[in-house]
């Protein structure tokens, strides 16, 4: 899906960022002289593009957290990078617009992906804090890119899949 990068500056995490005190806690990263979880956007950012990739309930370990490498990843992860690498190649090469595959983390470039993702039309944030997707309901990882042009928004579905919900979510057994 396609975000304008305006309506995600606007968005709830990056408009609560700017009014919460600094963290250095459990998945934080140095900040490199910035502030943690504030995003600095790149000059002329006006859309973003959002891409997930399911993780199957019957595939867990998608998720499974690896030592190694340049850090540690998980294999959801890292597909989802390489697609996103390639896709940026793509658009690069073929359509001739300049293409910025966003990190993860906030403190090295990156940018609230749930709220992109809403604001792209790829789903809800659900009572469990989760994107919860039509298709894929909770399991989907996100990343996402900053193409150097003007793309239309998608915009939030609305649709609330939470609404009329018994929350599974909230018990035991699931």
């Amino acid at each position: 899906g396609i975000a304008g990068v305006e309506d995600l500056k606007g968005s709830p995490s990056h408009q609560l960022s700017a009014r919460l005190p600094e963290f250095a806690g459990v998945g934080t990263r140095d900040a490199g002289g910035g502030r943690r979880g504030l995003v600095t956007w790149p000059d002329g950012a006006l859309s973003a593009i959002v891409l997930g990739v399911e993780h199957p309930a019957g595939r867990p370990e998608l998720d499974w957290w690896e030592k190694g490498g340049s850090g540690g990843n998980t294999p959801g992860n890292r597909l989802l990078m390489r697609i996103a690498a390639d896709l940026a190649a793509w658009i690069e090469t073929d359509l001739g617009i300049r293409c910025l595959p966003l990190p993860y983390h906030i403190e090295r470039g990156g940018a609230y992906m749930k709220d992109a993702a809403v604001l792209a039309g790829l789903g809800h944030i659900g009572k469990n804090n989760m994107l919860i997707t039509p298709e894929f309901g909770p399991r989907v990882r996100l990343r996402m890119m900053l193409p150097a042009a003007d793309m239309p928004s998608a915009g939030a579905t609305g649709a609330d899949p939470c609404q009329d919900c018994g929350a599974p979510c909230h018990t035991e057994d699931h």
